[in-house]
């Protein structure tokens, strides 16, 4: 395997396009992408070869998938020795320009052959487009031949073919070789969008309305975009949409939630995340606050199921306008229904009834006649209790440890709660073919713990279940697997337990 030394040469590389570039990308774009190359298309199986003398060429079609081509290399080997060089170009017509070309000695040429590597100058390519790799002697004797295959059965790159330039003239009918060995290599150097276009939108709007506001932009290098908006001027990026093709018009909601001169620009990035600067800002006056959040929900805590009860609650409107009530009878922050409107300041009453049992969280938000709206209240909680009694909700899964020494006492807790807010007793399953007495009264919600001590070594399942005080029982709760492999000598277990007693007992 040949290959020239490419640090150096990196570093020249690196320098130029500096050189070329930098004046206008600084001007122009303020960032660029600009990525380590990989191996894109290629052929490497030989089984011939073809050697060539000037005038004559050889060359291989291909096609890119990306748009920087950094390299390439060809399989191949000097046949004679000569001391003129051999050189390789990038086209993208046989007969047109070179649009890059390196050359190398002939010392840099292997004669048992191999690969050799072609480094030059990164060129920007068009992608999925054409282009030729040119094999080009400056010498008449053939002492250079390029490796190349040949197979009646199948086409190892159906993307291009080998080509001969004899006579003065290209042709790659007839040919020995149906394609040359080679590789290239791609990168991808990524320009920035365009600065979008100034956002298109209202200026002058109430809060809590859905806002909607448009802009384009273009990607020279035509990637898809992303849009970053900034809605209040401090130039971060609040939110990005997903990508658009180059040159689409956009249009994005915002909905503002507090009065004042909002500045709203935008920012474009591709789909390697270079991003433009900003856009010439929106600016947009919002009137209108939301209300005050309304009074906690005063009302009864425990009722029955089917029993409709009244609960009261105001609150008051900044530039006092008129205020309607929005009821979540189940604390999922979710509105359920919605009251009349109603004067600013005025004390409100509502009637609701459950139809289960159970403890809901009762909340309440304001919205004024312009559709702003307050945060929620907060929440009174109410016990819906069925006179029939429901049996106390399945226990928590027990809680404590999960590996121990047998003989030494472990503690563990679990809670429930009674829908009826009834009082509460705890049973312990200690999977060892012992359970515990009823333990209790708790009171709903109140945590119940324990202690227990394994004699033996093995896994169990520690479970718990609930009764109220009209004997109901729940289900049993979840298991808690415990693993009780390690065991102490008695000698040890009495005087952990001694230790104990005397220093760390009141």
């Amino acid at each position: 395997m040949f290959s020239t030394k490419r640090k150096t040469k990196s570093l020249l590389k690196t320098a130029t396009i500096l050189l070329v570039f930098s004046l206008f990308l600084t001007l122009q774009y303020p960032v660029i992408g600009f990525d380590e190359d990989e191996l894109d298309q290629y052929q490497k199986l030989w089984n011939g070869g073809i050697g060539v003398g000037y005038p004559d060429m050889l060359a291989q079609s291909f096609v890119p998938t990306d748009n920087l081509l950094t390299r390439v290399e060809i399989n191949m080997y000097k046949a004679q020795q000569t001391k003129h060089n051999i050189s390789v170009a990038i086209r993208n017509n046989l007969s047109g320009p070179n649009l890059v070309e390196f050359s190398l000695s002939s010392d840099a040429i292997p004669s048992s052959g191999g690969w050799v590597e072609f480094d030059f100058t990164d060129l920007q390519v068009i992608i999925n487009e054409t282009y030729y790799i040119v094999l080009i002697p400056e010498g008449t004797s053939m002492s250079y031949v390029w490796r190349g295959f040949d197979s009646s059965n199948f086409d190892n790159y159906p993307q291009g073919e080998a080509w001969l330039f004899t006579g003065g003239e290209w042709s790659d009918d007839d040919f020995l070789i149906q394609d040359w060995t080679f590789k290239t290599y791609k990168s991808h150097f990524s320009l920035p969008p365009t600065i979008p276009h100034q956002p298109v939108g209202p200026t002058e709007e109430y809060s809590w309305i859905d806002l909607e506001f448009q802009t384009n932009t273009t990607d020279p290098n035509g990637d898809d975009v992303s849009y970053g908006w900034d809605w209040n001027g401090d130039n971060v990026v609040d939110e990005w949409t997903n990508y658009f093709s180059s040159g689409t018009n956009v249009s994005t909601s915002h909905l503002f939630t507090r009065s004042g001169l909002f500045s709203v620009q935008v920012k474009a990035k591709d789909i390697y995340d270079v991003e433009s600067g900003f856009s010439d800002p929106l600016l947009v006056n919002i009137t209108n606050d939301p209300p005050i959040p309304p009074q906690s929900p005063d009302g009864k805590r425990v009722v029955l199921v089917g029993e409709n009860v009244w609960y009261t609650t105001w609150t008051t409107d900044v530039e006092n306008h008129f205020v309607k009530y929005g009821w979540d009878w189940n604390g999922d922050e979710v509105v359920d229904e919605w009251t009349a409107f109603h004067p600013s300041g005025y004390e409100i009453n509502y009637s609701y009834r459950w139809d289960q049992s159970g403890t809901y969280g009762v909340k309440v938000k304001a919205m004024d006649e312009y559709g702003a709206q307050s945060n929620f209240s907060n929440v009174t909680r109410v016990v819906v209790v069925n006179i029939e009694n429901d049996p106390p909700d399945k226990p928590l899964r027990p809680i404590g440890e999960a590996k121990g020494w047998k003989g030494l006492s472990y503690s563990y807790g679990s809670s429930t709660v009674d829908p009826n807010a009834d009082l509460i007793w705890y049973l312990w399953d200690w999977d060892d073919g012992t359970t515990s007495e009823w333990i209790g009264p708790f009171e709903s919600g109140q945590s119940c713990n324990v202690s227990h001590t394994w004699d033996t070594r093995g896994e169990f399942q520690v479970k718990v279940k609930a009764r109220d005080e009209s004997g109901v029982e729940s289900v049993w709760s979840d298991s808690l697997p415990v693993s009780m492999p390690l065991g102490l000598p008695r000698f040890f277990i009495d005087a952990f337990w001694y230790v104990k007693q005397m220093f760390f007992t009141d």
